[in-house]
Order: C-alpha cells, then sequence, then structure tokens
C-alpha cells in the first residue's frame, strides 16, 4: 500500500486504542496458525493473557484487572500472586508470582516492517468472511506472524493483510498471517533473536474493529521499550534487553490476537 496513507491509519488507529481500553483485548486469528513454539511463556491472566519477563514476574495490558486472589495459569499450572503494579497512566501492568516460573522472555525494541510473532490466550478464527474471519470461542493459545507497520512512541501497530498491502500497510501477508482479537489483552508481540529464543517488544492492547479480523483490521501493541525505566525502577526489577533485534524469520507461530476497537469507545469500562 502506499506510503502516503500509513501515517494516518496507524495514528488514528492507536486513538481507537487507547478508546478502546473500556473493553478487553481477545485472541489471535490467523488463516494459518502456526505451531506453538516451544521457547515461549505466554499464559492466561484474569480471562485473558499475559507474559512472563523474569523468573516470578509476568507483563500484562492494565485494563485486563484482576487481584492477589487471581492466578496466572501456564501450562496447565496455576501461579500464585505476591504483588501487583500497575502503571499510573500506561495501558501496562507488572505482576510478582510466588512461584517459579519454567522460562521468561527478555525485552527488545522492534522498527517497522520486522517480521514479528504474535500470541494471546483469546477468540480464535471462525466462520470465513469474503476477506477474513469473524471471531469464534472457545479461547486458546493461539500464534501466528506479521509484519510491523509503525512502531513509534507507545504503539506498535500491524495489520491483517488477505494478500496485498491494505491501505497503510508496508507489505502484503506473510505466510501465517494473524492479528489480535478478543481476550489476547495482554499478549505478545516478539521478536526471533540470534539464538532462537523469542524476545518480547510489546503486549496487545487493542484493535481497530470487534467481533472480526478481515483485510485491513489493525491490531496495537504498547512498546515496552518506553516503560522499562518504570519497570526497573518503579518496581525494581533488573529485566534484560537483549541486543537490537535480528529481524530473522520467526519458524512457529500463527494465529492473531485482537485487542480492542472502535466500538469499545462506545462502551462501558468494564474488566
Amino acid at each position: 500500500m502506499p506510503k502516503t496513507s500509513f501515517r494516518t491509519s496507524p495514528i488514528a488507529g492507536a486513538i481507537v486504542a487507547a478508546c478502546a481500553l473500556a473493553a478487553p483485548a481477545g485472541a489471535v486469528i490467523t488463516a494459518n496458525p502456526m505451531a506453538r513454539p516451544a521457547n515461549s511463556f505466554v499464559g492466561r491472566w484474569n480471562g485473558s493473557s499475559a507474559v512472563a519477563i523474569g523468573p516470578n514476574w509476568i507483563v500484562t495490558a492494565r485494563h485486563n484487572g484482576g487481584n492477589l486472589n487471581s492466578k496466572f495459569r501456564y501450562g496447565n499450572v496455576n501461579y500464585s500472586v505476591d504483588a501487583i503494579y500497575n502503571h499510573h497512566a500506561a495501558d501496562i501492568a507488572v505482576i510478582r508470582l510466588q512461584g517459579s516460573l519454567p522460562g521468561w522472555h527478555d525485552i527488545t525494541p522492534v522498527a517497522a516492517g520486522q517480521l514479528i510473532a504474535v500470541g494471546g490466550m483469546g477468540r480464535i478464527a471462525g466462520d470465513t468472511l469474503r476477506d477474513g474471519f469473524h471471531w469464534a470461542g472457545p479461547n486458546a493459545e493461539t500464534w501466528g506472524q506479521n509484519r510491523v507497520d509503525w512502531a513509534v512512541g507507545d504503539f506498535i501497530a500491524f495489520d491483517w493483510d488477505l494478500s496485498g498491502g491494505s491501505a497503510g500497510s508496508m507489505a502484503g501477508a506473510v505466510m501465517h498471517e494473524a492479528g489480535f482479537a478478543m481476550n489476547d489483552s495482554g499478549g505478545g508481540v516478539f521478536v526471533l533473536r540470534s539464538d532462537g529464543s523469542l524476545a518480547l517488544a510489546g503486549i496487545a492492547v487493542g484493535v481497530s474493529e470487534l467481533n472480526v479480523t478481515r483485510h485491513g483490521s489493525w491490531s496495537y501493541a504498547l512498546n515496552l521499550n518506553g516503560y522499562l525505566n518504570w519497570m526497573r525502577n518503579v518496581v525494581g526489577v533488573p529485566f534484560t534487553t537483549p541486543p537490537a533485534p535480528i529481524g530473522q524469520p520467526i519458524p512457529a507461530p500463527g494465529a492473531a490476537a485482537l485487542f480492542l476497537s472502535a466500538a469499545a469507545c462506545t462502551l462501558r469500562r468494564r474488566r
């Protein structure tokens, strides 16, 4: 798609995503789901998603809610909560667990044009549309791929392409083209590192429309690179950051997660 229309779509979408914080995001939607990566640590938090970022730490979207009685579920194990740290303004929360996790993700920057993997615990692809899918249940961990269209400031944005790029898109569809959906909020946007591990670049926070993912639907993630100081200084955790992303092809994931949509702006605030 022409670059001239690119700036308008993602920026407008970012505003939509901010409004959409009233409703939770869903799971990854893809026509060609990928196998779950063996080195992935995405789990379920309060009905939505979260990602492990330390031996006993997870990060999620603040609008997902939850409290000290909530559980983080990963690998058929429920982990109790020790403390929750909500950012005062941004849609991010860092949670300390009582038990030790089997693994976690480093945090990394990401750039426009870079191939990413996305994973979440939300809705999945249901009935087909002419140019996409309705969302369907039950929720499930789903993985897919996309390519970053925009990564400036607080937001990472990417759209779902049927084949060629949609308006504002930098590229056409990839093999496991995916986008976020209901209950994917807090799920991850990942970059493949040279050692084969997945580094976390952002967490799902919104989408451009609800209940469907189709050609031109946008997904939005909070760019974690801008919140490292908050996580380190306020929360007091030495989260590690690898070198700049490599941009290699991602082998495993294959669904997409839809977050919040424009319709969310009209909804009453809820968890």
